[in-house]
C-alpha cells in the first residue's frame, strides 16, 4: 500500500493498521464483541512514578495491560473513578473482571451489544 503524502488525510483506523498492524482488526479483551483502539494500563501510567507503585511494582509490571473497546474503556474509568484504587486492587484482568459493576458491565455488553454487531 502506497501512502505517499496522502499518510496524514488517511482515515484513523488505516493508519493505525499501518503502525500496528499485529494489532490491527483485535477484538476488546472484555467483551468480546467490538474492535479494540484503546490500551489499558492495569496500572494507570499516571501512578508509574508514584513511590508505593515503584516499590511495588517493575517497569513491565506496570506497562503490562490490555486491549479494549472504547466504550469498554470508559466504563472501567468510569466504575472505578480513584486510579490508585483501580491500580492497587484491579491490576489485572481476573481483578477487573472480579469487580461487581465491571462485570455486569461487561456480561451485559456480550449479552446485548454482541448480538446487535
Amino acid at each position: 500500500m502506497d501512502v505517499g503524502h496522502d499518510f496524514l488525510n488517511a482515515p484513523w483506523q488505516i493508519l493505525f493498521d499501518l503502525v500496528f498492524p499485529d494489532r490491527a482488526q483485535m477484538l476488546c479483551e472484555l467483551c468480546q464483541c467490538e474492535e479494540s483502539h484503546n490500551f489499558h494500563h492495569f496500572i494507570p501510567r499516571t501512578l508509574h512514578s508514584n513511590k508505593w507503585f515503584r516499590k511495588r511494582y517493575t517497569r513491565e509490571q506496570m506497562r503490562e495491560g490490555i486491549e479494549v473497546c472504547k466504550s469498554c474503556h470508559q466504563a472501567i474509568h468510569d466504575l472505578v473513578p480513584d486510579e490508585k484504587k483501580l491500580g492497587r486492587y484491579h491490576n489485572t484482568l481476573e481483578k477487573l473482571l472480579a469487580h461487581p459493576e465491571i462485570g455486569k458491565y461487561v456480561q451485559w455488553k456480550r449479552e446485548r451489544a454482541c448480538k446487535q454487531v
